[in-house]
């Protein structure tokens, strides 16, 4: 799998964030130059190791285990920015805002799932995940791509799959946390605004089985990445604490490689929001609810990924609910 550095190659993008840092005629000059070092590199994920190949001046291609571009970006960013704090801040905010959090997952007829179902559960939620699965396939859902992001609103209103907040190292080494106040957390709205809210954005709430099939790509993930099955399965089924401890530890370096490799594991979870809205069941004209990542989940504490919930339109909810969204 392979993803080219620069995935929305929009140079007014890059010249937003540079204009915080310097001159209007300085910031054109360098979102050109920072944009053909994004576009000259592509990463790719090979059982689990991360390397990149660019074009050297001489047009030949090089493989390196550490990123040209980024090394590049950064020279380009001293060159007009003098201070070192502000050159880690804004190329953080150029590397989060130009980067794809999209994440393609194969439909009902991949062999991922048929091999799931071949996993012999021991618990009453795995038998449940099992049995949702199952009615996926049969249900023939089709291939769709949601976000390893939660969903962020920007100035123009408009629906963005790129985090609200990240970090960067000060002078110091410290972590410091950095808002990207370019988007704001897609958060106070209610079921039937965040579908009216999707139409404009041109994506979906995604369905249940939708759902069912994006956790069984987790399940395979972790097991690539070297998890054990039994213990794959306990993450997501069961529970959802190991999965943030071991997502915490930084051990599990790629969870996702598709569309938008993502730099942090922690982003398979987004920790802005207590619960996402699925689309409505069509039966009952409810709407589907999974827990988030935060605590008091349905009032019984942290409970894991697969636990999908059926729920009227919850007003009480949306200042700590977002949309699950898919294309």
């Amino acid at each position: 799998m392979k993803e080219t550095t620069a995935i929305k190659n929009d140079v007014q993008v890059i010249q937003k964030i540079l204009e915080r840092y310097m001159d209007t005629l300085d910031s054109m000059t360098a979102a050109v130059a920072i944009l053909k070092a994004m576009q000259k590199e592509t990463k790719h994920i090979h059982d689990g190791e991360v390397f990149y190949v660019h074009k050297d001046k001489c047009g030949t291609l090089v493989l390196t285990k550490e990123s040209v571009a980024k090394i590049q970006i950064k020279e380009i960013l001293k060159s007009y920015v003098e201070e070192e704090d502000k050159v880690q801040k804004c190329f953080v905010l150029l590397t989060v805002c130009t980067k794809s959090f999209a994440v393609k997952i194969e439909g009902a007829g991949s062999k991922i799932y048929s091999e799931l179902m071949r996993h012999s559960a021991s618990s009453e939620r795995e038998r449940k995940f099992q049995d949702n699965l199952k009615k996926a396939i049969s249900a023939s859902v089709c291939t769709f791509e949601t976000y390893a992001c939660s969903p962020g609103i920007d100035k123009e209103g408009m629906l963005q799959f790129k985090p609200s907040y990240c970090y960067y190292n000060d002078q110091n080494g410290r972590q410091v946390l950095l808002d990207n106040d370019f988007i704001i957390p897609a958060v106070g709205y209610i079921a039937s605004e965040l579908e009216s809210l999707a139409k404009e954005n041109k994506c979906r709430l995604g369905n249940k089985f939708e759902y069912v099939l994006f956790l069984g790509t987790i399940i395979r993930k972790l097991i690539d990445s070297g998890v054990s099955e039994k213990h794959a399965w306990d993450m997501v089924c069961n529970d959802y604490e190991t999965l943030h401890l071991w997502l915490d530890s930084g051990y599990l370096m790629e969870i996702f490689e598709p569309t938008g490799a993502i730099e942090s594991p922690r982003s398979i979870c987004p920790r802005i929001c207590q619960y996402r809205n699925l689309a409505k069941d069509e039966q009952t004209g409810s709407y589907w609810y999974v827990a988030g990542p935060l605590t008091g989940h349905f009032s019984e504490g942290n409970l894991p990924l697969a636990n999908i919930e059926l729920f009227e339109n919850r007003n009480s909810w949306r200042d700590v609910t977002v949309g699950w969204f898919v294309r």
